[in-house]
Formats: C-alpha cells, structure tokens, sequence
C-alpha cells in the first residue's frame, strides 16, 4: 500500500507516492450477546486542518456515502447501514450476520478501497445527490437555513453538507484520488464477541495517517455576531433562532446534561414552549445541540403564532405584521434563556436528564439483554465517536448541579449570541393578533 502526502496547488492537489506497511486492525469491540446481529462499522476523519486533505467543503459526504456503495456492492448480505458526517470525521456503519466474519472482512475491506470498482456514472450520480441534499438544506428546509447564517456568523464556515455548486464540480477522478488519501481511522462494532471479532482483529488494516487525528480549531472568543433578518418562501410564521459558541473549555458532559434540563422544562404542559407547527419537519426544533457530532454552536428555535388570514374588507383591530410578530417571537425565547440563566437545576432534574442520555446514548442496556438489529448502527457510531467527544456513561454519572450551572453559563453568554429571523412573505390578507 501507499500514502499520498498531497498538497494544494491552483485549488486541487497533486501527489507523492510513499510506500507503507499494513498492519492488525485494533477493534474497539462492545459485547453485547444478546444481539442476534453485529455491526461494524469505521470512523474516518477528513482532516479539516490539512490543506486538501480532503477536498472541498462536503467531499466528506461524498466519499463517506461512495464508502457505503463500495461496501453495498461487496457484501450482498448487508442488512442496514448508517452514515455519519460532522466536521471533523465520517463514519460508516453496516449491519451484518453474527456468524458471517468473511462478510465482514468483505465489509472494511470495500471501505478502505479506491473507487477504481465505481463506475464514473455511479459516482456522478451520487455526487448529484448530495449536492440536491446540500441545495435542500440551503434553500428548503428553514431549520437548516438558519443554521448555515449563524454557522457563517459565529464560525465563518458553512454546514457540513458543503454547497451545491462546490460538489457538482467534483469530478469522478477527483473523488477516487480523495479516496486514496490515507487519513486516519478507527474500526470497531458491537454485537456478540464471536468470529467477526475474531476475523476483524486478524485483519491487516491499512495504516492510519501518521498526524494524528485532525481536530476542528477551538472557538476564539466571539463577539455578538448581532441580529438579521430575511423573507423565506417556505415559513408561514416567523422563524427565530439564537446560537451560542460552545468554547472547548465547556464541560460537554454538564452541557448535555443541563440542556436535556432545559428541553425537559419547555416540555412541561404548561410551560408555554410546546411546539406550533412542523417545526421537526422544518429542522428547527426548540433545542439543537450535538453532543455526538462536535458541534461548536447551540441553538434556540421558536416559531411564531399562525397568522389570521382576513376576508376581503375584514379589519382586524390591533393587528401587527410579521415583523412585530417576529420580535415577539425572539422575546419569547429570551425569557427561556433568562429562566435558563436564572433558576439552577435540582437535583431531581439533573438525576432524570443523566437518565435520558445514558438511554440515549444506549448506556443502560444490559449485556445480555436481547437487542433488535435496528439498534446497533446508532450505537455503533457511538461506540465509535463516543471516546473522541467524551460520551461516557462514568462521565454522564459524574456531573453534579453546579457543573450543570457553570456549563449553561459560560454557553448562554448574551453578548456572544447571533440571532436571526425568517419571515413570511407579506400578503395582504394576512397578519397577526398583537401579543398581550
């Protein structure tokens, strides 16, 4: 085998052979016996400090789901697969028979290939796909619209999924080269300690790149990236988020902890936080933070009150437009955050968020206990990841009330919030009742 040390040059890279040697895959290995299947799964990082290492913004996406069609066309008894993509690494999970190692070897071994079996249609016509996944989340989903702003405001990068244009000007020979850059990784599964594991840890892994894992930089400190706001074709009502930098001096074990908190409250019938609309559907859920994925901004979502659609000559007394609604709208969340600041957590609250996340995150199942299929590529990925963020139940356990409020203040810093607002398009029949 060979590594590539590549370079940039005019905006793609050029490449010196070196030669390497293989050598046996380390296997990070969940026992779970009770599981009538196994999932394995590699974690690949794609280098975002190293200058084309990996391409353009996205080329992640690109070569993590060509991973994925490799390993589909080499392994017919592939029951699920699952693809993970953050900023900073990709990982590809499948699903595979207890007692089939030679299916698994065939697994990682199409994961690590070259694309060379790819034809150049099968990789254009995936490069076309995500490139539609990344113009959806661009333009489609408002969720997704808000978070690529404060993205640009607060990181001064774009989402993950990269942009449109940029991917569909990747050529089938450029994506193959990209496969070729040997980066660094990890290989591991969960499932019954048996002959996968056995075949996996025999296996000669390619070797992993000798710079180590390439981490996100840190968050300097951010001054308010402030208030915007824009008419969006696809909202009925305004659309409101405010994001928070999370500093890599946060605890994120007592921010996921105290976030559930928060998400636990606004859940509460009463609480005056339950949702108006497809606000799921639209990406914009009340809280967003990903523990699992790295991210560096927390977000706070809130849609707007239904407008009143007015009959030909009906006037509506006290009426506001979308704009007023808007802020009233902002106004709500930043009594959410007041609250937040204000009010510290009990020790029962804490107890029943630590609780959700070791569910969550597949912590409290029992070894023995018998597991459905469809769980273990989640799990997998948190097998997988889970190390490299700090998701670990003895860490979940360990955060007490005060490491809660000390995590949720340094986050919800007012003056390093970006904020931003996506309004309907006025109309003439329609406005809204003034808030009390």
């Amino acid at each position: 085998m060979s590594m590539l040390n590549w370079w940039w040059r005019g905006g793609w890279c050029l490449a010196m052979v070196m030669p390497l040697s293989a050598q046996a895959a380390a296997v990070s290995w969940r026992e779970l016996p009770g599981a009538g299947a196994v999932a394995v799964g590699v974690v690949f990082e794609h280098g975002v400090l190293g200058p084309g290492r990996a391409g353009p913004p996205g080329a992640a996406a690109v070569l993590a789901n060509c991973r994925l069609l490799l390993a589909r066309a080499a392994v017919p008894s592939l029951q699920n697969a699952l693809v993970h993509v953050d900023d900073e690494l990709h990982c590809i999970v499948g699903v595979l028979p207890a007692d089939d190692p030679a299916a698994a070897i065939a697994f990682v071994e199409a994961l690590f290939g070259d694309g060379a079996q790819l034809g150049d249609d099968q990789i254009v016509r995936e490069v076309a796909r995500l490139a539609l996944a990344a113009d959806d989340a661009a333009f489609l989903f408002p969720g997704d619209v808000l978070h690529a702003r404060v993205r640009a405001q607060l990181l001064g990068r774009g989402l993950p999924r990269g942009d449109s244009q940029v991917l569909l000007a990747l050529t089938a020979t450029q994506v193959r080269e990209l496969l070729r850059v040997p980066v660094d990784h990890a290989l591991g599964g969960v499932g019954p300690t048996g002959p996968v594991v056995a075949a996996l840890r025999a296996w000669p892994a390619p070797p992993p790149d000798p710079d180590g894992w390439s981490l996100p930089p840190a968050i300097a400190a951010v001054a308010g990236a402030g208030a915007g706001s824009e008419v969006h074709a696809r909202v009925d009502a305004p659309l409101v988020v405010v994001a928070f930098p999370v500093a890599a001096a946060v605890h994120r074990p007592a921010l996921a902890v105290g976030l559930e908190v928060l998400r636990a409250r606004a859940m509460r019938v009463g609480s005056g936080f339950a949702p108006r609309g497809n606000e799921w559907m639209a990406r914009a859920p009340l809280i967003a933070w990903s523990w699992l994925a790295g991210e560096q901004l927390v977000r706070f979502h809130r849609r707007g009150f239904d407008a009143v659609q007015l009959l030909r000559g009906e006037v509506l007394r006290g009426a506001v437009d979308a704009a007023a609604e808007g802020r009233a709208t902002a106004a709500e969340l930043d009594s959410l955050l007041a609250a937040a600041r204000a009010t510290p957590p009990t020790a029962a609250e804490v107890a029943t968020a630590q609780r959700t996340l070791l569910g969550e995150f597949g912590f409290e199942v029992a070894a023995e206990r018998q597991v459905d299929a469809a769980l273990l590529a989640p799990w997998t990925v948190v097998h997988l990841l889970g190390p490299r963020r700090g998701i670990e139940a003895a860490a979940i356990a360990a955060v007490d009330v005060d490491g809660v409020q000390r995590a949720l203040a340094a986050v919800l810093v007012e003056s390093a919030a970006a904020r931003h607002t996506l309004l309907p398009a006025p109309a003439p029949n329609r406005v809204w009742k003034a808030r009390p």
